[in-house]
């Protein structure tokens, strides 16, 4: 009688090997897209915050030249929406509309005007008077965009 040749091991992967990559996959994937959505948001927020920044700056500059003899300013939604608006504080016209970086909000609503000559921040006619305005993501990461009196802008990471 002739016995059954004895197979050699074979390069192959049995189906154990198989499924233990698998579960080590199920488990990691999740956690780095997670921390992946994370990183994304944060950028997004950063950058918006830094777009935002750059908005007050030109708005302040076109009141400190007295652009169009007027009134320059930057008025806000709590959805992440914003304008760059020039005139008065009771009568204005928007020049630019902007958004920020999605999923990036404003906390609240605002408007924040400069005085026409000095760029100074005018405010008896800027809302909020606390001088800041504050970025969030849907994380509760929160970016404050700081304005001083003098129309100086400063962005600040909590």
């Amino acid at each position: 009688m002739k016995s059954l040749p004895v197979s050699k091991s074979s390069p192959a992967m049995t189906l154990i090997e198989i499924l233990v990559v698998i579960a080590i996959l199920v488990v990691v994937v999740p956690t780095l897209y997670l921390s992946f959505s994370k990183y994304r948001a944060n950028r997004a927020l950063e950058t918006s915050a830094e777009a935002f920044a750059d908005s007050l700056r030109t708005a302040h500059v076109f009141s400190r030249e007295a652009k169009n003899e007027s009134a320059w300013g930057v008025r806000g939604e709590a959805n992440g929406s914003y304008e760059i608006v020039f005139g008065k504080p009771a009568d204005w016209q928007v020049d630019k509309r902007l958004v920020l970086n999605s999923p990036a909000t404003f906390e609240n609503a605002f408007f924040i005007w400069f005085v026409v000559g000095t760029g100074a921040k005018d405010k008896d006619n800027s809302d909020p008077g606390d001088q800041s305005v504050s970025l969030v993501s849907p994380g509760g990461r929160l970016i404050r965009v700081a304005v001083a009196d003098t129309g100086v802008v400063e962005v600040s990471n909590e």
